[in-house]
């Protein structure tokens, strides 16, 4: 996302003379540029998926996801809203996840008191156009931590309007409510927001990588490790991997009996039937850039940083991550093979109880932009999982891959050579090593601390190009585990 990088270089430039609100000074210069400005539209963004994350409403405005940085509600005149933000102003929101209740806007004070009654004006009326045209709207999410202060908000895909209506609230003063539903493959769930859980604080900023940050935490490989893993309460299982990673996977229960159920572990796609591969193959024919060095690549799609000498990614573009082929062997080269080079994390799988059943953390912390695995699977076409999915007993993870279609006009205005390929962006980013193969990964887009657990995907989160499931099944009710290597922060 360039765009979204000159956003927060110059707000840093900004910031460090002592500028107030340089989000909304900044945002302003680059409406104004020309090739920034970004259109009011409906839908999704292209290059950002739900639950991608961003530093302040100023980022959210300058990438188009909602663009009316005082108020809640992206609007403009006469037409159905755009998007919504949930920032815990309102004591009336109702924030179930999937389901919740908005409040319109206006009729507070400055200490987020309602002093008098809503109206169907403005972004309020905009939003009842929704429910009049059928017209979903994007959702964000605000969270401030508690530790840091931070203020990050979350997109959380498309929901429709189901009603709106006025009701009398808390206050006693009438206030528009909006009833929403997230709509299925299009969103995903953030932790609800609860009134003035964003209140006071400062917006602390920071860039997406520290240069402070330590290399990239490795296992340790050595007998006296393997030692304390067998010393440790609960351990099941010493390699879920059987050697097939670099660093062992081990497997623990704290909490009760209960054994990990049967399952497989790959490291690479498998073909559902040969429907499938044919399919696959036929994408890998029209890639023309086998052999090209990665770097080069990333140059030519106006890439000029990507990986760090530890191996952290530093930032982010749609049309993702060109790896170097074993035969470039400039010093650059050596950086650019993070995918390829594997798992390095050492990772363990643990029992977190009957409701949420297997879950995922990282023995060490995990430095933002890190390279934490890739997602692999049995590989299937559309029609074939959607037969699975109403096979009765059958509950595999369906992974659905068709959301980051990239047509030849884009890519190959950039020079990229490549007539259609499928390249996900944060917080699932691709790589192309190995003759320029997808590799669909996940990367640490936020610290994680160690022994915290890395949390799951969404049912429906929507990328790539053909579904893939889990091979072997999913043991929990949480669809998203490291058994197939693949986790987030």
């Amino acid at each position: 996302m360039i765009i979204l990088e000159k956003f927060r270089v110059r707000c840093h430039a900004l910031k460090a003379q002592g500028q107030q609100k340089e989000d909304m000074v900044v945002n302003k210069q680059m409406k104004a540029e020309k090739g920034v400005h970004v259109l009011d539209m409906h839908g999704h963004i292209p290059g950002i998926v739900p639950g991608d994350t961003f530093r302040g409403k100023g980022e959210l405005a300058v990438l188009g996801i909602h663009r009316s940085i005082p108020e809640g509600i992206h609007w403009k005149k006469g037409k159905p809203a755009f998007a919504i933000c949930l920032s815990g102003r309102y004591i009336d929101d109702r924030d179930q996840g999937r389901k919740f209740d908005y409040t319109g806007s206006g009729g507070q004070d400055k200490k987020g008191r309602q002093i008098k009654d809503q109206k169907w004006e403005r972004g309020n009326i905009c939003l009842r156009t929704c429910v009049e045209r059928r017209m979903p709207v994007r959702v964000i999410r605000g969270k401030r931590d508690r530790i840091s202060n931070e203020l990050t908000y979350t997109y959380d895909g498309m929901y429709m309007v189901n009603k709106a209506c006025i009701v009398v609230g808390a206050d006693n003063f009438k206030v528009c409510s909006f009833e929403m539903e997230a709509i299925e493959a299009h969103a995903t769930v953030s932790p609800p927001v609860a009134f003035r859980s964003l209140g006071g604080g400062v917006l602390s900023r920071r860039t997406l990588r520290d240069s402070a940050a330590g290399a990239l935490a490795v296992a340790p490989a050595n007998p006296q490790a393997t030692r304390r893993l067998k010393k440790r309460r609960g351990l099941l299982i010493k390699d879920l991997a059987v050697g097939q990673e670099h660093v062992p996977i081990p497997v623990f229960n704290e909490i009760d009996d209960t054994q990990l159920p049967p399952l497989q572990y790959i490291r690479q796609n498998t073909w559902a039937t040969r429907e499938a591969e044919a399919v696959h193959q036929s994408a890998r024919a029209v890639l023309r850039t086998c052999g090209r060095c990665g770097v080069a690549a990333c140059h030519a799609l106006g890439m000029t940083e990507f990986y760090t000498e530890q191996g952290e990614l530093q930032t982010t573009v749609p049309e993702g991550v060109y790896e170097c082929p074993p035969n470039c062997m400039q010093p650059a080269c050596q950086h650019n093979r993070v995918v390829t080079r594997g798992l390095t994390l050492p990772l363990e799988v643990f029992y977190t109880g009957p409701e949420r059943g297997w879950g995922v953390r990282c023995q060490t912390a995990i430095p933002t932009g890190t390279f934490i695995c890739e997602y692999v699977g049995e590989v299937m076409t559309d029609s074939q999982a959607e037969e699975l999915r109403h096979t009765p007993g059958h509950d595999a993870y369906l992974f659905n891959l068709d959301h980051f279609l990239i047509m030849h006009q884009e890519l190959e205005s950039k020079g990229a050579g490549a007539e259609r390929t499928t390249l996900p962006t944060l917080p699932y980013d691709a790589a192309l090593p190995k003759n320029w193969d997808k590799h669909p990964q996940r990367l640490a887009h936020k610290e994680a601390n160690e022994g915290q657990e890395l949390p799951g995907l969404e049912d429906n989160d929507p990328y790539l190009v053909i579904d893939a499931r889990v091979t072997g099944g999913c043991p929990a009710a949480q669809p998203f585990h490291l058994f197939i290597p693949s986790l987030e922060n």
